[in-house]
């Protein structure tokens, strides 16, 4: 690359080329005091950063329980849609609809020892609501300047890999 750009004045990045080569290829630039090339270099570099820092917002979605809904909404989910559920037991003993199963001969709301037939008639069937929520989720935005910074506070001795040519 940089043979290249001695003859031609110019640099051509390809896509293929890794962001661990163009900082590898900066700072080789600079130790041969190529201020231009160095330029170039470090302004690919942040065209690539601002190229991932614009895909990397993405939305997430998710489905939980109506009773759960109230602690993601503060959190800064945004309601989406409301359905109802699978029909399931709840728990009468409790007051509240709780989901309930039969398991080691009790009730596992309420915790009160029967067997299968009462179990039946101390629960009630109903579809719980559920709702689709979302969040907007996006990475903090990495700049040049870090990449510069990491660098230059990185302990030890810079080694060259094969790669680099």
């Amino acid at each position: 690359m940089i043979l290249s750009y001695l003859r031609a004045h110019t640099a051509i990045f390809s896509e293929s080329e890794s962001d661990a080569y163009l900082q590898k290829l900066s700072i080789e630039a600079d130790y041969y005091q190529l201020t231009h090339l160095s330029t170039l270099i470090e302004c690919e570099i942040q065209r690539r950063l601002e190229n991932i820092s614009k895909k990397k917002e993405e939305i997430i979605y998710r489905v939980v329980k109506g009773t759960e809904a109230s602690s993601f909404f503060s959190q800064g989910w945004i309601f989406v849609h409301q359905y109802y559920g699978n029909e399931t037991f709840g728990c009468i003993a409790t007051g509240t609809r709780t989901e309930t199963i039969w398991f080691g001969n009790h009730c596992v709301s309420c915790n009160e020892l029967m067997n299968y037939e009462k179990f039946i008639k101390h629960t009630t069937l109903f579809q719980p609501v559920m709702f689709v929520i979302m969040k907007k989720k996006s990475l903090t935005a990495v700049t040049a300047s870090h990449v510069i910074e990491a660098l230059n506070n990185s302990a030890g001795s810079l080694s060259f890999d094969q790669s680099f040519g």
